[in-house]
């Protein structure tokens, strides 16, 4: 049974700082989900001895969580609407209850995807949002450079893209005359670029996050269910 729970508005629209407030906020959460897939992975291998069974449950509940999170952001600030395609899960008291749940989990389609989102939002998404905190922190380095070359050693010199003779700057003159105008282009490629990157990581989250069964074939489910009960 599927369980679509997402924001279906925008609540409130994110404006650039929240974007990157977002990125920054959530890239160290992307770099985590690799060291939570491998103890995934580790708790699984040691489910024969049971002592896995329950690091393994833990870690489902975990990621689930987080990808709850994900959901519930993109969907209210973003407008990228997630659906929550998670199985129900046998509601047995006990061990033997316990069990269960953790054999439901397996079956569950979307447990398998969630981890393949851990992985891919650990590469691609790190990428994403590197890119929008890089281009940031670049502009708001080259529009400060005057303040802060004093600082550097004497005789330091730095050049555009590394290539000698173009655009040297080499005291507090030169870096104003050539900081300013490079900073101030990568804060506007930022200010155009952020919104597309953001989305781009929901859609991409969405992908794996969400509902692969059609809308139609959903309410079939639903009403073959309330004629059985």
């Amino acid at each position: 049974m599927t369980n679509p729970t997402a924001a279906t508005r925008i609540d409130r629209p994110a404006g650039r700082l929240e974007m990157l407030a977002t990125a920054f906020f959530l890239l160290p959460i992307a770099v985590l989900g690799t060291a939570v897939f491998s103890i995934m992975v580790t708790g699984l291998s040691l489910a024969v001895l049971w002592i896995g069974i329950p690091v393994a449950m833990t870690l489902i509940y975990f990621t689930r969580h987080l990808t709850d999170m994900h959901r519930l952001w993109f969907g209210s600030r973003y407008g990228v609407r997630i659906a929550r395609p998670y199985r129900e899960l046998p509601d047995t008291p006990g061990f033997g209850g316990h069990f269960k749940r953790f054999l439901a989990l397996l079956a569950d389609p979307q447990t398998w995807r969630d981890q393949a989102w851990l992985l891919i939002n650990a590469t691609v998404g790190v990428a994403i949002l590197s890119t929008i905190v890089a281009i940031f922190a670049a502009g708001m380095g080259a529009l400060s450079l005057f303040v802060w070359f004093a600082w550097l050693p004497e005789g330091t010199e730095l050049t555009a893209f590394g290539i000698p003779g173009f655009m040297t700057v080499h005291d507090t003159t030169t870096a104003m005359t050539f900081g300013i105008p490079a900073g101030v282009s990568y804060l506007a490629i930022w200010w155009v670029v952020t919104p597309y990157l953001i989305r781009a990581h929901a859609h991409l989250a969405r992908v794996l996050l969400g509902d692969r069964q059609p809308v139609l074939a959903q309410r079939v489910d639903r009403m073959a269910e309330m004629l059985a009960n």
